[in-house]
């Protein structure tokens, strides 16, 4: 029956072929961090920019809040700058004053217009012509560790140094989204989860196979497993063998999850 109304039905057909069109100047909301202080978070409505290339577009069933996320989103943490630029030499009294250089590197995350969170499960919406991974339906987990799968570091293993980890900074970010007054808009790490709608690239997406709630998958694929889970279920990070006695010290989520990676590697010993 759902074959037959894909078929029947112009727009959804177009929605099968990933067509970047089917998404295009569509509206949705999203948490918008901008400027300084404890306001600088608040909830706007976006117009979604095209899409192209290998960026897929997700709708949203659930996301968290990473710890190291939440100063950033509430405004109570001092607002990321630059070093400060060594002195220079004293001009002459009558020598021009120079322009006032723009912002560099993360200098500019308190000026661009930024949607927060940096994980989510969802439905994919829209895939661009280069995408291969995932396609129109599909329910993901948008990663906050991409995996190219063909660089230098994930083909020996270590798919949590991929070369596009390191591609995450405010120079490096694309604008998806315009706020109402035309300004643009920017995904936290290529993700930006607490939205009605993710942008992001393929190589940040996993696709899952599971009839568990949006909840538990949001629990389950946060960063909180990529750190926790991963690291003690990982040969390259905390090498847990069978019987191996491990200890783990905190037990919050974070910690939790380790606990829970540990038994499954085999731990014999577990001291929490």
């Amino acid at each position: 029956a759902a074959g037959g109304i894909a078929i029947s039905s112009p727009d959804a057909a177009r929605a099968q072929t990933g067509s970047a069109a089917a998404v295009t100047r569509q509206r949705f909301r999203g948490w918008i961090s901008r400027g300084t202080g404890t306001n600088r978070t608040t909830l706007q409505e976006l117009t979604l920019r095209p899409i192209s290339g290998r960026q897929v577009v997700v709708r949203t069933e659930a996301t968290n809040l990473c710890y190291s996320n939440i100063g950033a989103v509430l405004g109570i943490q001092p607002a990321i700058a630059p070093p400060p630029p060594p002195p220079a030499p004293a001009a002459p009294a009558n020598a021009p004053r120079p322009a006032a250089a723009a912002p560099t590197g993360f200098g500019r995350l308190n000026q661009m217009a930024l949607i927060q969170g940096h994980g989510g499960v969802g439905i994919v919406e829209a895939v661009g012509p280069d995408v291969r991974r995932v396609q129109v339906g599909d329910r993901v987990c948008v990663s906050g560790t991409p995996q190219c799968g063909s660089c230098y570091q994930c083909l020996r293993g270590r798919a949590d140094m991929c070369q596009f980890l390191g591609r995450q900074g405010p120079d490096d970010l694309v604008p998806i989204a315009d706020m109402s007054d035309g300004t643009p808009v920017y995904a936290n790490s290529h993700i930006g989860g607490l939205a009605e709608k993710m942008v992001t690239f393929e190589e940040w997406v996993v696709p899952i196979f599971t009839k568990a709630s949006a909840a538990d998958l949001g629990m389950v694929c946060s960063c909180v497993s990529v750190a926790g889970l991963g690291a003690t279920t990982s040969q390259n990070v905390a090498l847990v063998e069978p019987g191996s006695i491990v200890a783990v010290v905190g037990c919050g989520p974070l910690g939790l999850s380790a606990v829970q990676g540990a038994r499954i590697s085999g731990a014999s010993t577990i001291i929490a």
